[in-house]
């Protein structure tokens, strides 16, 4: 057994009790929480990170959040990110059929390669949204609950009464369910953050599909933790790209990734300092601060994501990529890109392994989009679209 895999764990979804050499486990399970920042509770009782003793949310478990956020892995390909004084109760923590329910707060929920049969249902104030398709989704709890699409499709139905949601539509969960057109340009902290974690996510896949292709484990599937980025990857069966513009491959398909190395972000936030515009005019703008390093990143190489580029709404992510440029090489050489602003420009932020990123602001057409560094030799780039699969 080559050393390159003794630092992942495998978190083999539908083939326990099959082992693939020493340093890999079967571990993982749906609604694990994966990461969070800030201070979190499960059924009351404050939790900390570490894949010695993960955390786990078994059927009527809550997670509650105070200042912070959190990621908790469903079926695999399924992330839901929960925000600041978010509550988050787990229904049905299943392969097959993963149902939460959203008490208060907010939530993104992002889906990669959703099998056909399966379900994810989330919910909310007494609707029911059933997911449809692969995409990105938002949901609101409290004295004012929605539903919205950002990408993919979603079913809703409340009181006997259903409604059918497409890309950038939303509703309030009362009444008629009236489907509106989503604003595009609302700012919003979680989904920078899920943008960031998507990112994130994408590196632990590259790198543990990677040396798990290097040492001819190319039968692995599922969740595998990767102590080298320190959490859970998803190892899909063939390649699929978030709506983000990230891609995910496997063992098998990996060598056929267009990648680029750029900073990564493990998370962070919002944060105001004395970092100058290019527009000149000397006000202190909002950057994104977060623990970086500079890793290879499989994407998406028909609509590359804002590999240098925090984004805080759709448009501005969506501005972001229309604006970058990139060009790549498949097969394990990595592309240099030259990063691209938005409307408005901005300047580059410097990123270091274990230190901070952090950037001035980009406003794009008043998205807002922020840079966030781009350290360690490679550069990221944007361009348009959406997520996919192949």
């Amino acid at each position: 057994m080559r050393t390159v895999v003794n630092k992942i764990t495998l978190a083999l979804i539908g083939f326990a009790g099959l082992t693939f050499g020493q340093g890999l486990t079967i571990s993982a399970r749906p609604g694990l929480v994966n990461y969070f920042e800030g201070s979190a509770f499960v059924n009351g009782n404050a939790i900390k990170l570490g894949a010695k003793d993960p955390n786990y949310l078994n059927a009527n478990d809550t997670l509650q959040m105070t200042k912070g956020k959190a990621e908790i892995l469903l079926m695999p390909g399924t992330f839901l990110r929960v925000g600041d004084y978010s509550q988050t109760r787990m229904l049905a923590p299943s392969l097959t059929n993963s149902r939460v329910e959203l008490l208060q707060g907010e939530a993104i929920l992002e889906v990669i390669g959703l099998i056909h049969g399966s379900q994810i249902e989330i919910v909310d104030q007494g609707a029911l949204i059933l997911i449809e398709k692969d995409g990105l989704y938002r949901m609101t709890a409290g004295a004012v609950p929605t539903a919205a699409v950002i990408e993919g499709s979603a079913q809703v139905t409340l009181q006997g009464r259903t409604t059918k949601l497409g890309k950038g539509r939303q509703t309030l969960l009362a009444g008629a369910l009236q489907s509106k057109k989503l604003d595009l340009t609302q700012q919003d902290d979680l989904y920078a953050w899920s943008s960031v974690r998507s990112q994130y996510e994408a590196a632990a896949n590259y790198d543990a599909a990677s040396r798990l292709a290097q040492a001819g484990q190319y039968g692995a599937l599922g969740w595998y933790f990767n102590d080298v980025l320190d959490c859970w990857a998803w190892l899909p069966f063939g390649s699929f790209f978030s709506p983000f513009g990230w891609g995910f491959y496997s063992p098998v398909t990996v060598g056929g990734a267009t990648i680029v190395k750029c900073t990564v972000l493990r998370g962070g936030g919002w944060s105001k300092g004395p970092h100058k515009p290019i527009d000149g005019t000397g006000n202190n703008h909002l950057h994104w601060v977060g623990l970086g390093t500079a890793r290879m990143v499989a994407i998406n190489p028909k609509h590359p994501p804002a590999t240098r580029v925090i984004t805080g709404s759709p448009l501005a992510n969506q501005l972001a990529r229309a604006h970058g440029m990139v060009t790549g090489f498949s097969g394990g050489s990595h592309s240099k890109s030259q990063a691209s602003a938005g409307k408005g420009g901005g300047h580059n932020g410097v990123a270091r392994a274990s230190g901070h990123a952090s950037g001035g602001a980009s406003h794009a057409s008043g998205g807002g989009g922020m840079h966030a560094g781009g350290g360690g030799g490679g550069g990221g780039a944007h361009s348009g679209g959406g997520g996919g699969h192949r």
